[in-house]
């Protein structure tokens, strides 16, 4: 367990209405599409989330919140040093724009 998480990318007031999203990375078909559903109902709400860059779930959540124009920034457990793993997410952090060319 991390003794302190982080983040990438710029934090203002709409994250103050946020929800984390976490999950297994080994999702199901079906888990994967309740992410992704749930996602774009947050994004009607103006809800953010707060999620890993984890494959699964989590990847899942980030992804469907772009897509539908919603916010979303990532909490790091492994600390904002470390390379993104697994390396199929790597792309994921550039298409967050909050972090954009910072990753």
């Amino acid at each position: 367990m991390p003794p302190f998480l982080f983040y990438r990318g710029e934090l203002d007031a709409r994250d103050a209405r946020s929800i984390a999203v976490v999950g297994t990375r080994q999702g199901s078909e079906d888990g994967l599409r309740r992410a992704a559903r749930m996602a774009r109902e947050f994004v009607e709400h103006d809800v953010v989330i707060a999620s890993g860059l984890a494959k699964g779930i989590d990847a899942a959540a980030h992804q469907a919140l772009l897509a539908a124009g919603g916010r979303t920034f990532a909490v790091m457990g492994t600390g904002i040093a470390a390379p993104i793993h697994p390396a199929e997410n790597r792309p994921l952090p550039k298409a967050i724009p909050a972090l954009g060319e910072r990753c």
